[in-house]
């Protein structure tokens, strides 16, 4: 049997790096194992590091876009429920408002 020694790192792209952490951690594996190439192996090996904390770095901005959505949640529901004629300007006013009183406390 040939290759997975990396899970197949090699044919990995963006998506699987971000979704998958074990994807991402072959990449310090792979890292490690260039560094045995001494001279030789030392740019790909502080590629594979760069990709790796690049991969971090999307991971983090993903969890702040994810804690903002989850913040600004009910009044994107509340106006598009208005816009639907699903529901009236009152709860939209009343959206805002908790949501700015949450600012306020925050």
């Amino acid at each position: 049997m040939s290759g997975g020694s990396y899970n197949y790192l090699h044919s990995k792209d963006a998506e699987a790096l971000l979704t998958n952490s074990a994807d991402a951690e072959e990449l310090k594996f792979m890292a490690a194992r260039l560094a045995d190439f001494g001279d030789a192996g030392q740019a790909a090996r502080a590629l594979a590091l760069e990709i790796h904390q690049d991969v971090e770095n999307l991971r983090a901005q993903l969890e702040k876009i994810d804690d903002k959505m989850r913040r600004a949640s009910a009044v994107f529901r509340s106006v598009e429920w208005c816009d639907s004629l699903d529901s009236t300007e009152v709860r939209v006013r009343e959206s805002l408002e908790a949501f700015n009183d949450s600012i306020v406390t925050a």
